[in-house]
């Protein structure tokens, strides 16, 4: 950070470039760590002046593991929210896979668990969510291989764009209807509405 901003953190005034009169400011300046900052200080990997004019009040969150009370009512709230961006029933999750859900460690966080909800979601046949349904790791099984998610690059960008037209010519081929058009597909509609969302078929493209 350079000296000026922290002599806004500290005075809570600003010079414009090329001016000389402070211009006060009223701002609340909040920052995020996963690292031991003292730790860090001592190692010379953090600013110590940084680190004081950063934490007159500090509040320590622990990690989704600690608060498994959490956990399944997280779930919850992003199983909805995935669930009306693809226009589908609110879901329920099972007594099995709450247990499942909380008895795993999540070493990502919150965003790993939006995301595993939201895998559950896509791959339900319906409003029920089961341990079948969340990604193997959570379910304590090795990652499945293959698919469009175990390419990168070029690679990836070329099964992207397939999987896209094959979307696209199944919904022009079925006049638009998403139950057809799945079922031509061998997908569920659930995860024909999480790949239109993903690929933004229908809205206009960039570029072109």
């Amino acid at each position: 950070m350079p000296r000026t901003w922290l002599r806004t953190a500290e005075t809570r005034t600003l010079t414009r470039v090329g001016g000389t009169a402070e211009i006060p400011v009223d701002v609340r300046l909040l920052s995020a760590t996963h690292k031991d900052l003292r730790a860090e200080i001592k190692a010379g990997r953090f600013r110590e002046d940084l680190y004081f004019r950063l934490c007159p009040f500090s509040l320590h969150v622990p990690p989704l593991r600690e608060r498994p009370a959490e956990i399944v009512l997280l779930a919850e709230l992003f199983a909805r929210e995935c669930a009306a961006r693809i226009d589908a029933p609110p879901p329920v999750i099972s007594r099995e896979a709450s247990a499942v859900l909380a008895a795993y460690a999540w070493p990502g966080n919150v965003r790993e668990l939006r995301n595993a909800m939201e895998h559950a979601i896509v791959v339900a046949e319906d409003d029920r969510l089961e341990p079948a349904h969340l990604p193997a790791v959570v379910r304590g099984q090795r990652p499945e291989s293959g698919g469009a998610g175990a390419a990168t690059g070029p690679m990836r960008a070329m099964v992207e764009e397939t999987e896209r037209r094959s979307i696209e010519d199944a919904l022009a081929a079925e006049g638009g209807n998403q139950t057809r058009a799945a079922k031509r597909l061998g997908i569920s509609r659930r995860w024909l509405l999480h790949k239109i969302e993903r690929y933004g078929i229908g809205r206009p493209r960039r570029g072109g």
